[in-house]
């Protein structure tokens, strides 16, 4: 068997193996011209190239537990299976989630899944960038795995199953054990069906959590029988289906000759997605007929596609190779009526049928240069979209430029902090100074307020019909949504600080700290809970943006932004009507906002507080401002002066 094979069976087969498998990376392999998995570990990794898809196995596969996942963004976080490390992730362009070995969203897999990433470098060197994110139950299917029931002792939560390979007549690959709980789901059809309903023989296809380096983890879903199997892919292959349609097929620009585009489709690279593609582009699209492009970002994000969309002609339909992830093998060549700015090469697309209605992403996912959305999250990133309007470096590109560098008496412009989050550890209210422990790296970092304070921008929609009113501000310090003192702010709380360098370039000097009450209340975020575990210590909670109103005046639904998990424990406070409450007075679906503490390299953020309802929140906000106003007059101190507001958002 070949390395990269050997590799990819023990990648499939971890679920069942007593031990994790570590392949030989030391070997020399003169196929790959990089780094591998299984060799070249004297190589480089493969670096990303725009317009290029990544050639396969040049990829750096990582097992981790789904924690936390931005719908709109398309990322989220891990646990790490093997080093219980917390590690975030970006989807590339044409990087692909795959759940139940068909095409999905990040929204369609539940929080604490165990997952295959195939990651690859990004600027900095650290595996952030994902190709393929999949499931147990994907890895298994797709190579024609499953396990075959021997033996149920439910009495200590065991099944003894047979590795097998039905397609492959392979009907023992070896023995092992799968662990169950009583919140195990059991599936046949599309019923859910008990534990005790299995029986001896019956083929069974799983997904997994709480793996570790030294545990196989446990069972969340099992699937019964190859008919189930066909089933749930087939459903989860129409809801993705329908997912696109409304989206739009994404593509990239590979060639701009004049008036026409060569565009490539992008798809989860497996034979069956493919020939799926190829009948919907048989029965919807036609050479000769007309489609419509919309300009997307490389979050496949859309701006106003009934309003923006070109029409083009369908010039021809072209098969290529489909090497490399993501590549659908399939080129088309398209003339819009016009070239818009964003039909440039390397920029992202979405494409409708004629037979489609093209229509704007649900609200919240769409783009708008307008920005009439009530939440700053879901607007288009400035910085990242159009890195030429800032002279300076930011967070999000110009790595080539200097950072903004402080000048006396004049407030900083957008974006042009260095933000990081972290635990505040100790404040001098006199000196305006303090120390905090940065996230993941435990790294304590000593600063300084600067006396000009920042920007921030508070957004709302008065009515329907009516535009955004923008109030901004100018401040040093927020706590609970209000303007505060440095000393109002617990230690042990995480914090978002806004940073500057100092004459020794070491990122010191913070023009606004606020902790998360504030900056979720600023971008009109809470979270929605969604499964409560008490005994487990968590909370999974949905964030959601408040309903805006349309052009008719009517409220329109607003999809989750995300999902992901909050710990709590013993020392959690909760607020709720207004009063202290305990979290077991907490209810599904409550609307809540937090506060967490700080997040180690393995330890996520803990709720330290929790209010629930608006109530709650106002609550607090309403008494930390009338604590602000009394200290203020006991203690009256010079406030900085902000120059004239300049254009972009603060928050």
């Amino acid at each position: 068997m070949k390395p990269h094979c050997l590799l990819l069976s023990a990648a499939l087969l971890a679920a069942a193996l007593p031990a994790s498998f570590s392949a030989d990376n030391s070997k020399p392999d003169p196929r790959y011209p990089y780094r591998t998995d299984f060799a070249n570990a004297n190589l480089p990794w493969y670096q990303l190239k725009p317009g290029e898809f990544p050639p396969m196995h040049a990829d750096h596969r990582v097992t981790g537990e789904l924690i936390e996942a931005d719908f709109i963004h398309r990322s989220g976080r891990y646990r790490e299976v093997s080093t219980g490390r917390l590690r975030d992730f970006q989807l590339l362009p044409f990087g692909n989630v795959v759940y139940l070995n068909a095409p999905a969203d990040l929204r369609d897999i539940p929080l604490g899944t165990d997952l295959l990433f195939m990651l690859f470098p990004d600027e900095h060197g650290a595996f952030t960038r994902a190709g393929t994110v999949q499931d147990t139950y994907t890895t298994l299917a797709g190579h024609s795995f499953s396990y075959r029931l021997d033996e149920a002792r439910l009495a200590d939560g065991k099944l003894l199953v047979t590795t097998q390979s039905l397609p492959k007549h392979q009907p023992d690959l070896g023995q092992s054990e799968l662990s169950v709980t009583k919140e195990t789901r059991v599936w046949r059809g599309d019923k859910q069906i008990g534990l005790s309903d299995l029986a001896a023989g019956d083929s069974l296809l799983v997904n997994l959590t709480a793996r570790d380096a030294t545990s196989r983890g446990r069972c969340t879903d099992i699937w019964v029988g190859e008919e189930t199997h066909k089933l749930v892919t087939t459903a989860q292959r129409a809801k993705h289906d329908a997912f696109l349609k409304l989206r739009g097929l994404p593509a990239w620009i590979d060639r701009v000759d004049g008036p026409r585009l060569t565009l490539s489709l992008l798809c989860w690279n497996e034979t069956t997605t493919r020939k799926e593609l190829q009948a919907l582009l048989e029965a919807d699209f036609g050479v000769g007929k007309i489609l419509d492009l919309a300009v997307a970002t490389n979050e496949l994000r859309t701006y106003n596609p009934p309003s923006d969309k070109m029409h083009s002609a369908l010039i021809e339909i072209k098969k290529s190779s489909s090497d490399g992830l993501g590549n659908s093998g399939v080129k088309l060549i398209v003339e819009p009526k016009n070239l818009l700015e964003g039909f440039r090469q390397g920029r992202i697309v979405r494409i409708f049928s004629g037979a489609w209605k093209a229509e704007d992403m649900p609200w919240g996912e769409t783009l708008s240069a307008y920005r009439q959305h009530p939440s700053p999250e879901t607007h288009d990133n400035l910085p990242l979209e159009y890195p030429a309007q800032f002279p300076y470096r930011t967070d999000y590109g110009n790595a080539q430029l200097p950072w903004y560098q402080l000048q006396p008496g004049v407030v900083p412009p957008p974006f042009s902090a260095h933000c990081v989050t972290g635990e505040l550890v100790q404040v001098d209210k006199e000196k305006r100074a303090g120390q905090f422990r940065m996230d993941r790296t435990g790294e304590l970092v000593d600063f300084t307020l600067t006396p000009e304070g920042a920007k921030v921008e508070r957004s709302s929609q008065p009515k329907a019909g009516a535009p955004l009113k923008i109030v901004p501000g100018v401040v040093s310090v927020m706590y609970h949504d209000t303007e505060s003192s440095l000393a109002d702010l617990p230690p042990g709380t995480r914090c978002r600080f806004h940073l500057y360098q100092d004459e020794h370039a070491a990122f010191t000097k913070a023009s606004l700290i606020m902790d998360e009450f504030t900056w979720l209340s600023l971008n009109q975020i809470t979270y929605r809970l969604d499964s409560i575990r008490l005994d487990q210590g968590e909370l999974q909670g949905a964030r959601q943006i408040p309903p805006p109103f349309d052009y008719h005046g009517d409220k329109v639904a607003v999809p989750d932004l995300g999902r992901g998990i909050l710990p709590v424990d013993e020392a959690t406070q909760v607020w709720k009507n207004g009063k202290p409450a305990k979290l077991s007075d907490l209810a599904l679906n409550d609307t809540i906002i937090v506060n967490f503490s700080g997040e180690g390299a393995t330890t996520p953020a803990r709720c330290r507080e929790i209010w629930v309802g608006p109530d709650s929140q106002a609550l607090a906000t309403e008494t930390q401002k009338q604590k602000f106003a009394a200290e203020e007059k006991a203690s009256p101190s010079p406030k900085a002066k902000a120059p004239p507001r300049k254009n972009g958002t603060g928050s």
